[in-house]
């Protein structure tokens, strides 16, 4: 059980450092001209992914809704709406902006699942398990 609890804890350290490299780099791309708004995304569910031992569905969900989420919160800091510049009001309002934005959150959300739920750096880590020689008929 320890072993488990400190797996999920590297992994929760991983993807807080991903969201947190993704929120920073995708201001840096925007500064320089490009809208990069899958990076946030994307970069907390490779980081969650690198210090991942094995495959999780579960926590490949769980990096998609943060991902999701953290790509919301990175949009509103970069662009609010003039009629009301809140949070909550930007939320609800979310479908209102352009389809490239929709297209590169929908974009960052699936790759936050696609890397999240997968293993990373620590499975390559490991031994692997020593395998039995193979007998050769004669």
């Amino acid at each position: 059980m320890p072993r488990q609890i400190l797996s999920w804890l590297l992994e929760a350290i991983g993807m807080v450092v991903g969201g947190v490299v993704g929120y920073w780099a995708f201001f840096w791309f925007a500064r320089n001209g490009f809208y990069a708004l899958m990076l946030p995304g994307g970069l907390l569910g490779l980081g969650c992914s690198l210090f991942s031992a094995n495959r999780s569905n579960v926590r490949g969900i769980i990096c998609a809704v943060a991902g999701l989420a953290l790509t919301v919160y990175t949009d509103w800091g970069f662009e609010r709406f003039p009629a009301d510049p809140s949070f909550p009001y930007f939320v609800t309002h979310y479908h209102d902006l352009g389809p490239v934005t929709l297209l590169l959150t929908g974009l960052g959300t699936a790759i936050a699942y696609w890397m999240g739920k997968d293993s990373g750096y620590m499975s390559f880590a490991r031994k692997p398990a020593r395998q039995e020689p193979s007998r050769v008929e004669e």
